[in-house]
């Protein structure tokens, strides 16, 4: 039996501007999902509200995510030199400790699609 679909709330500008994969950054323990909706289905509502984790898409846009009522909003938190040297330190670590050591000098696309490749993109089908 499939799960149910998450209730989301984004704005269309931003559903737009999203560029898969996304990444879920639990202080370096980093994984990738297919899209929004298998993120979100993913945590629970409980651990938004305790705040602590991050969240990306992969050109390293910011995402804050919270919860109001029985939704997850999400809103964009940009791009920023802090964020990327965050989720870029991250992803290299997250690298290193599956044995797929990565360059300091690699870019984003680079550190993902290892990631990807090693480790996989988690995705969900949807009931109707």
């Amino acid at each position: 039996m499939g799960r149910k679909k998450p209730k989301i709330k984004i704005s269309v500008d931003l559903q737009r501007a999203l560029v898969p994969p996304i990444i879920f950054d639990d202080h370096g323990d980093v994984e990738l999902f297919k899209d929004l909706e298998s993120l979100i289905f993913d945590i629970e509502p409980i651990d938004v509200k305790k705040a602590g984790f991050c969240y990306y898409d992969s050109t390293g846009r910011q995402l804050f995510v919270s919860m109001e009522e029985e939704e997850f909003v999400v809103r964009d938190g940009g791009l920023t030199e802090n964020g990327l040297a965050t989720l870029r330190g991250d992803l290299r670590h997250m690298l290193q400790e599956i044995d797929e050591p990565a360059a300091e000098t690699a870019e984003l696309s680079e550190l993902i699609r290892a990631l990807s490749q090693s480790a996989g993109i988690r995705g969900y089908q949807w009931q109707r």
